[in-house]
């Protein structure tokens, strides 16, 4: 209430710091301010006392359908691209869906570590090596040309616009400056230490010329 600098509360687990930023909430002007947490049942017990409250993931799928049109929501996008733009698994062999699939479980975990980092194709090559070591996953000797895969799952993923997945909530937010996003005076940030790149450049783009985040 006495400052407009961005604040930060640091304290240990279970101290109070989501009540905190409750009490916080409080003390600006509802109108221009919004609290995003990654909790559900926070951000909607919050609604029911009147504040804007929203799940960081709720909210980038509402901006993603206000600047897309009509889209919709898939979790089995990147699958789908996987089976059946990028091959033909109906008429794979009972041995070649199993490498298929196997292939598939390690690609779809570094695709979506990409887009928690924002990384749009063209910068995926340089970034892919770095995903893998960062986060030691392992890849399979058999899996071969694993970055142009990545790449091309990315590239089909973005083409696909009509379809999201949950990734895709804050993927495309990050990556689209260009779109129209909300604009909050004051964004209170529930667990902000977990945020990922993307997340961080997502709520960014929901902070107006003078805002703050606490």
């Amino acid at each position: 209430r006495n400052t407009g600098d961005n604040l930060s509360i640091q304290a240990v687990a279970g101290s109070g710091k989501t009540t905190t930023l409750i009490e916080a909430f409080k003390l600006v002007p509802a109108e221009g301010a919004i609290f995003l947490a990654f909790n559900k049942a926070i951000a909607d017990g919050l609604q029911t006392r009147g504040v804007r409250a929203s799940t960081l993931h709720s909210l980038g799928y509402r901006i993603c359908q206000q600047n897309l049109g009509f889209c919709k929501s898939n979790d089995r996008k990147l699958r789908n691209i996987w089976s059946y733009e990028m091959h033909k698994i109906d008429s794979m062999t009972t041995r070649e869906k199993i490498d298929h699939n196997m292939a598939f479980t390690v690609l779809e975990q570094i695709v979506s570590l990409c887009k928690s980092w924002g990384v749009v194709p063209s910068k995926a090559p340089a970034m892919i090596p770095q995903i893998i070591s960062h986060y030691d996953i392992d890849t399979p000797a058999e899996l071969t040309n694993l970055t142009e895969k990545v790449v091309k799952l990315l590239e089909y993923s973005i083409a696909k616009s009509k379809t999201i997945d949950f990734d895709d909530m804050i993927y495309w937010p990050a990556i689209m400056p260009q779109w129209t996003f909300p604009q909050f005076s004051t964004i209170f940030v529930d667990e902000a230490q977990d945020l990922n790149h993307a997340q961080r450049i997502f709520i960014s783009r929901l902070l107006a010329p003078t805002g703050r985040i606490i």
